[in-house]
């Protein structure tokens, strides 16, 4: 694939490596110092499910995954004294359970190494493709955007942000340069997070290249005749049983970022609530298909197409924790170049990047929220810096004072007991009890720090429609000729 090298292939390297470098460090230090009780719980989780797979057992139940993940120590939450009959579930779908059957036939060591290795390796990579593909932004502000969004939630609990991250930059880079191999893999990698994946997959139904469409077609049938062939029985659980549940059972989940969630905190009744987030998950989606293709063609960024597409499906998911947002990055800082709102794009850019409700779940989260002022990095300026570090600092100090004082004034945090869960139960089912139960005392004092998001949120939508001319909007990048107003950026 190529991409615009205004820097040349030293500057790559050396982005490249320092990005790798910083985040391998982080992990490895949280690893051997232990200071986090959920670290790398998710990766745990996919790796119990390969060995699953591997034994021929059904990987979404909850019987499946207990021993092996009691056996890595997945859940050593004191207060979940009944932890050892919860399994942490595994929403994928079943083909993509496959490269963890074969993560799961190494050592955990072993297999977290690679895994880890993967996901950093590609986060730094897809990062340095949206640097030469967005020349106009400083690459301290990607690279601190990438690491905020990637590392906290993704790297740590081991969940594919950086790879399903680096396959929406390349699926959009794949339009703009008509790659054929790109436009049928890159979609094919952000299968793992179907959510994502159905976005990236219309915005190519839609777009003005045939081989594209004929892309997504071939690759959807080549996994619905997989799914049918090798996993028929697990492809109707997955859709049947496992997302009905998963999707109820983050309902209560105090660090969910989706809409659902949001709407049953307010007080509305779940099965309405899911409903309603369906309900707007599609029609982002088709929104999202118009407001890309009129900024592909307003400013001939192709890549708008994928990139915004995959913003709206991303933010708009039925299911969204703080690990997924990395995949509406590249539509984010793409908005960052077009001139509508510059300032406040970037700012919602980084409401976005940062890792809010990280701030008040880890020892360690404000350091990340201190970091951003390493993104507007333009030169040797200490009072810049410390000026962007003190105002981070001091909206980090006020969120967590007041989700102390919210959860203070809520409910008691109660120990969890689940014993016996029916053989044949889901995963989801003891999770959702476990969930539900240590939520209870975090879901106010976390409404502060999921408010920061959802406010990012949409303000990074306003823009984009804005950008599309779907919105009445004054900027300094157009001119008007004859009445008519001409984008000049």
């Amino acid at each position: 694939m190529t991409v615009e090298r205004p820097r040349g292939r030293a500057a790559s390297v050396l982005f490249v490596g320092i990005l790798i470098a910083l985040m391998a460090a982080c992990a490895a230090l949280l690893a051997v110092l232990r200071v986090d009780d959920s670290m790398f719980v998710d990766a745990k989780a996919f790796y119990c499910a390969g060995q699953a797979l591997d034994a021929g057992r059904d990987p979404y139940l909850n019987a499946s995954l207990t021993a092996c993940q009691n056996g890595l120590h997945t859940l050593t939450l004191h207060d979940w004294p009944g932890s050892q009959n919860i399994a942490v579930p595994v929403p994928f779908p079943p083909l993509a359970l496959a490269p963890f059957a074969l993560l799961a036939l190494l050592p955990f060591g072993v297999a977290i190494v690679i895994w880890s290795g993967l996901n950093i390796v590609a986060a730094a990579w897809g990062a340095d493709l949206l640097r030469r593909a967005l020349p106009g932004l400083p690459a301290p502000l990607i690279g601190t955007a990438v690491v905020m969004s990637v590392l906290p939630a993704g790297v740590r609990l081991g969940q594919p942000s950086g790879i399903v991250f680096l396959a929406v930059v390349g699926a959009g880079l794949a339009l703009r340069e008509r790659s054929r191999a790109g436009v049928f893999g890159w979609p094919l990698v952000a299968v793992l997070q179907p959510h994502v994946a159905l976005p990236a997959c219309a915005s190519l139904l839609v777009a003005p290249w045939r081989l594209a469409r004929w892309a997504v077609v071939a690759l959807c049938g080549a996994l619905l005749a997989l799914s049918a062939l090798l996993a028929w029985r697990l492809s109707l659980e997955y859709v049947l049983r496992v997302l009905p549940a998963h999707a109820e059972a983050n309902l209560s989940d105090s660090s969910q970022l989706a809409l659902p969630s949001a709407l049953a905190a307010a007080g509305v009744a779940p099965h309405a609530a899911l409903a309603f987030g369906d309900a707007a998950y599609a029609l982002a989606i088709v929104v999202a298909l118009v407001v890309g293709a009129r900024i592909a063609q307003l400013y001939a960024r192709p890549e708008a197409l994928v990139w915004t597409t995959a913003m709206f499906g991303t933010i708009a998911a039925p299911h969204l924790h703080t690990q997924q947002l990395c995949c509406a990055l590249p539509g984010a800082l793409l908005l960052c170049t077009l001139g509508t709102a510059p300032l406040l794009t970037r700012i919602a850019t980084y409401g976005l990047a940062i890792p809010w409700v990280s701030l008040l779940t880890l020892k360690w989260g404000p350091g990340f929220a201190l970091a951003a002022a390493a993104g507007e990095w333009r030169r040797p300026s200490p009072r810049a810096l410390l000026a962007l570090a003190g105002l981070g600092g001091g909206l980090c100090a006020f969120l967590i004072g007041l989700a102390l004082l919210l959860t203070h004034l809520d409910h008691p945090l109660h120990p969890v007991l689940i014993v016996r869960p029916p053989a044949q139960a889901l995963a989801e089912v003891t999770w959702a009890i476990g969930i539900a139960v240590d939520s209870a005392a975090f879901r106010t004092g976390t409404l502060p720090a999921r408010a920061v998001t959802w406010a990012a949120e949409l303000v990074l939508l306003g823009i984009a429609l804005a950008a599309a001319r779907l919105l009445p909007q004054h900027s300094k990048d157009a001119v008007r000729l004859n009445g008519t107003s001409v984008p000049i950026g």
